[in-house]
């Protein structure tokens, strides 16, 4: 979203989410944004309302029922399947003949 100083308006990316509503509600907004031009093949214009009223829409409808974890805490542990240590390894070994040359030699 590109927003315009002192004007009513914002550029919208074709890709935002709000395109995608207003695309799926043409029937009840009685306006097709496909029908609608795009500037420099990548933005519609749109009034500052719509974009707000849109958003608002999203939020509630649509953002607010989907359930989110906080991943900032995550730890992983992780062991081969084997059995044997990381350090374990040989020339055959599947996970030792994907490793770079410069990290097995010492």
């Amino acid at each position: 979203m590109l927003n315009v100083q002192n004007e009513g308006f914002v550029f919208v990316s074709k890709g935002h989410p709000v395109i995608q509503l207003l695309r799926d509600n043409k029937d009840v907004l009685n306006a097709d944004i496909d029908q609608q031009a795009l500037i420099d093949n990548q933005w519609y214009k749109k009034t500052k309302q719509v974009l707000y009223t849109c958003c608002n829409k999203l939020k509630s409808q649509v953002l607010n029922r989907v359930g989110t974890c906080d991943l900032n805490h995550l730890q992983l542990q992780i062991q081969r399947l084997d059995g044997a240590q990381w350090i374990e390894m040989c020339d055959n070994d599947e996970l030792y003949a994907k490793l770079p040359k410069h990290v097995t030699t010492m």
